[in-house]
């Protein structure tokens, strides 16, 4: 139910992503606890010069351009499960990437 979503302008729901191991097509996945502060499982696709396409629960669309270069690093040469530590990139798409539907799950900013 989309009236359930919390900030729905603020609420990921689609990612470019370019994974060639196969069996994960279609699936993008990150840590998003502080726990594990910038460590990517998954890494997004630089498709479109570098940066991605994000689709947004209220249906708009952002071109993001990646900033740091450890992400393009990521995206052009298959790492998974990289811990990235100061990656803005990463901050970025946290904070865009939590709970549907609770403030407490995942805390909707992060800082650095």
């Amino acid at each position: 139910d989309f009236a359930e979503i919390i900030n729905a302008e603020k609420q990921l729901v689609m990612l470019e992503e370019m994974d060639m191991r196969g069996w994960n097509v279609g699936s993008w996945i990150m840590y998003a606890r502080a726990s594990r502060k910038y460590q990517w499982i998954d890494y997004m696709a630089a498709f479109h010069g570098d940066g991605t396409v994000m689709g947004f629960a209220d249906g708009h669309m952002e071109y993001w351009y990646w900033q740091d270069k450890d992400t393009l690093y990521a995206s052009f040469n298959d790492q998974f499960f990289l811990n990235d530590q100061g990656n803005e990139d990463w901050l970025r798409v946290r904070n865009v990437y939590r709970s549907l539907r609770s403030e407490n799950d995942v805390p909707e900013l992060m800082n650095p």
